[in-house]
């Protein structure tokens, strides 16, 4: 894709000249404020100072972010906001009232902080906190789906990227809400006859009449976009690899995060203040930063992870305690899933940046990579056989699921390539079922018989629920699944191949699944909400004679008994059904460096 101008669809001829008049007037400032920001920045000298902050679970959106002012940072740290003074050097503090903030970004004025709640599972709030007396204000709910980036205006309007969920990770759009507490609109979607596939991380250029934002195309490329009422300008673009986070500083240039969700650098791209077009070659700032943010006067802040945090697989008893560490350490280790033989066990780790399927050998504690690419690969699935590993990646536009030799020997394979399918498990006489994203009906439950020509892709569950995480009994009889349709996450079971019958088997909330080798135990994770970070492993005693029973659930442990930080705990049951091979940090409280340059272009020669 090269940088164009294209021109959009202008005013009515009725308003055109009052348009026109004011126009002239608006527009003048706003050049003059520009070029008269660009001369005041570029004249000033490099002030450059590191931090280190203790920030638990760190990744590329919660933060740190720069206040307007240039002398605080808020991010997200064990599941509430904290601030941190930058003049003063005083040890960051947390914001009451904020538990379960994600996502933060600060008003225009600097005196207030928004915040997202419950966006990791789709269900996003919009909030904001008073960084003054902590007061903390309910804004909007907004629609299921996830989130990608938000900017606060000075008139009051909150512009936040969203990708519905119906879309699955992809098909991104803004969305604004108008006023305090007010209901969020769509405002601007992707134009297919752009090309367009995905818009996300507004912002805006001084005086708020440009929206800055990321793109992405549906032949696979990641651009920047520069937008006016009556201009379209595509300021950079980067083939098969997306952008993030652009934002305007005044020393002349749109910063930008060169690949997502994994950064491979933040870049600085010169334009012209004046016509807000390209104006020189974009270079490297930080090969190894993350997540850019400019304060008005220009200071730059960006953090450099840690390597990540370090984890290990170990087994577990039924009452939480830790017998035996089963595995050497890895990056970022998530969704263990032991082998039909109990051997080995199948896990996504990150290694130089790079989230791959592991398989580690639990017998001498050795480990061989399955993939190697630059897309997310992660959720493996073994077949019953135990010679193959199915597992969702991001390797195409919409994600798929694919599948290679567990000895990592063969290429990788497509199993399901060209729709938005996830989560696969893969159970006896070869059934695979998956989630797959559905413009009409959210996420649905399907399944298939991989490399059977006769056997198409067949719906197992389609309905205005969102159901996710399926997980198919050990006789095919039984599909466990994760449902919404209560209002919140809940276990259900229902017959299989055909949902004729259906149990809801959780009480209070519950997630991810799993059955016992034998079908007499089904599993699950509790938890109750953002207030409660107890994530607790469930049991539920199944009998499948003539009729599907089951028993109440009763609580094994706390998964946060054993040290694990991943998402919701991951863990997976033994064949004895005795033990657990759960994800255990190793490292408690990483540090992230954080970079933080006034006049930050002085360093650079263009």
């Amino acid at each position: 894709m090269s940088d164009t101008a294209h021109p959009a669809p202008g005013p009515s001829k009725s308003k055109s000249i009052l348009i026109a008049l004011s126009g002239i007037v608006v527009v003048g400032a706003l050049i003059w404020y520009g070029v008269a920001r660009v001369l005041e920045v570029t004249s000033s000298a490099l002030n450059k100072k590191m931090l280190n902050l203790e920030l638990v679970a760190v990744d590329d959106v919660n933060g740190p972010a720069i206040s307007p002012g240039g002398d605080l940072l808020v991010y997200t740290r064990e599941g509430e906001l904290w601030l941190h003074d930058i003049e003063t050097s005083e040890e960051s503090h947390p914001l009451a009232g904020t538990e379960g903030a994600e996502r933060p970004f600060w008003s225009p004025d600097g005196r207030r902080v928004g915040f997202f709640r419950d966006a990791m599972i789709g269900m996003p709030s919009l909030h904001s906190v008073s960084i003054q007396d902590e007061v903390v204000d309910h804004l909007s709910d907004l629609p299921p789906g996830y989130l990608y980036g938000a900017v606060w205006k000075s008139d009051e309007t909150i512009i936040i990227g969203l990708t519905p969920r119906t879309r699955g990770y992809g098909g991104g759009e803004l969305h604004v809400v108008s006023e305090q507490k007010g209901t969020a609109r769509v405002f601007l979607q992707p134009m297919e006859a752009r090309s367009e596939s995905g818009i996300m991380y507004p912002s805006y250029m001084p005086g708020g009449e440009t929206l800055i934002y990321a793109l992405t195309t549906l032949d696979g490329a990641g651009a920047v976009v520069a937008r006016t009422e009556d201009s379209y300008t595509t300021l950079i673009s980067h083939q098969g690899e997306a952008l993030a986070f652009p934002v305007y500083s005044p020393s002349g240039h749109v910063i930008y995060q060169r690949g997502f969700p994994r950064s491979t650098g933040i870049w600085a791209l010169p334009i012209d203040p004046e016509t807000v077009t390209k104006a020189g070659d974009p270079y490297l700032i930080s090969a190894t930063g993350r997540m850019p943010t400019v304060s008005v006067d220009g200071t730059l802040s960006y953090h450099i992870p840690p390597t990540g945090e370090m984890r290990q697989l170990v087994l577990v008893d039924r009452q939480g305690t830790v017998q035996d560490t089963i595995s050497v350490p890895q990056e970022e280790m998530d969704f263990p899933m032991l082998s039909p033989d109990g051997t080995r066990v199948a896990v996504a780790a990150n290694e130089n940046q790079n989230i791959d399927i592991w398989i580690h050998n639990l017998k001498d504690k050795t480990k061989i990579r399955l993939t190697s690419h630059r897309g997310l690969d992660h959720y493996p699935a073994w077949a019953t056989s135990g010679n193959h590993v199915a597992f969702s990646s991001t390797r195409n536009n919409s994600g798929g699921i694919y599948y290679r030799r567990a000895n990592g020997r063969g290429r990788v394979g497509p199993l399901i390539s060209q729709e938005a399918a996830w989560a696969p498990s893969w159970g006896r006489r070869n059934t695979l079922v998956y989630q797959l994203f559905s413009p009409d009906t959210q996420s649905d439950l399907y399944f298939t018989y991989p490399w059977s020509k006769s056997k198409p892709r067949m719906p197992f569950l389609a309905s205005p629920a969102f159901e996710a995480t399926p997980s198919l009994s050990p006789k095919r009889l039984y599909m466990a699944y994760t449902s919404d349709k209560s209002g919140r996450p809940e276990v259900y079971v229902s017959t299989f191949p055909k949902a004729v019958e259906t149990w809801r088997i959780s009480q209070h909330g519950g997630a991810l699944p799993r059955w016992s080798e034998k079908g007499n135990e089904l599993l699950f994770i509790e938890t109750t909400g953002a207030n409660d970070p107890s994530a607790m492993l469930m049991s539920v005693p199944i009998a499948t004679g003539n009729s599907f029973q089951f028993q109440k659930p009763e609580p094994l442990f706390d998964l946060n008994k054993v040290g694990t930080t991943t998402a919701l705990g991951s863990y997976d049951v033994t064949n004895d059904g005795q033990r657990f091979i759960i994800v255990q940090s190793i490292d408690e409280t990483p540090k992230v460096q954080i970079s933080i340059a006034e006049n930050w272009h002085r360093e650079f020669k263009e």
